[in-house]
């Protein structure tokens, strides 16, 4: 990460670029504030207190590092888990506060509109935004997701209360065209349900 030159021209906060090494730099960021392992930190604060009843891993790179943009590994019921964790502002299933709710309220409210039109993926969602890990859709009821690597989706609709978890094997990691296509296949399916 230390070797990655900084991106000329760019003023922080601006212009909306996405780009993996800055969550896995994130992860980092985790560990060393809580002096625990990602994997470890992630488990006990997350997985298990929202009800995760399956396997799950994250891998890292060649030094051990964790991969926390694209290496987080759980089952699809665990990753529907979060995304009702997510839509029920933070609340697990014992109605017990999991994830602050003003957090959640922030990365559902927030994120910077223009930052999001300038950005590198502002054709993915028309009016959409981006806040702490998660897009928010731009559709009258809110909706927002979680996007992973090779076409994983966790997708909510607050309004409707639904939530959907997508996983999949796309031999690219991204994809425009298969990604227009399950964005409209899960807005398509909220809307329906």
């Amino acid at each position: 990460l230390a070797t990655l030159p900084p991106r000329a021209g760019k003023e922080h906060g601006k212009r909306f670029y996405y780009a993996s090494p800055n969550t896995d730099l994130l992860g980092l960021v985790v560990e060393r504030a809580v002096g625990q392992r990602y994997h470890e930190f992630l488990a006990e604060r997350l997985l298990k207190p929202m009800g995760a009843t399956g396997a799950s891993y994250v891998s890292v790179d060649r030094v051990g590092t964790a991969r926390a943009a694209g290496g987080i590994c759980i089952t699809v019921a665990d990753l529907a888990r979060l995304g009702e964790l997510v839509r029920n502002g933070g609340r697990g299933p014992a109605d017990e506060t999991i994830v602050p709710s003003d957090w959640i309220d922030d990365l559902q409210r927030n994120g910077n509109r223009q930052a999001w039109v300038d950005g590198n993926f502002a054709d993915m969602f028309d009016n959409g935004r981006y806040r702490s890990c998660w897009y928010q859709v731009g559709d009258a009821n809110g909706s927002f997701c979680g996007v992973g690597i090779h076409g994983q989706w966790v997708w909510t609709d607050p309004v409707r209360r639904i939530t959907i978890a997508k996983t999949s094997s796309r031999p690219d990691a991204s994809d425009d065209t298969a990604t227009a296509r399950e964005i409209s296949f899960l807005g398509a399916l909220a809307a329906a349900g």
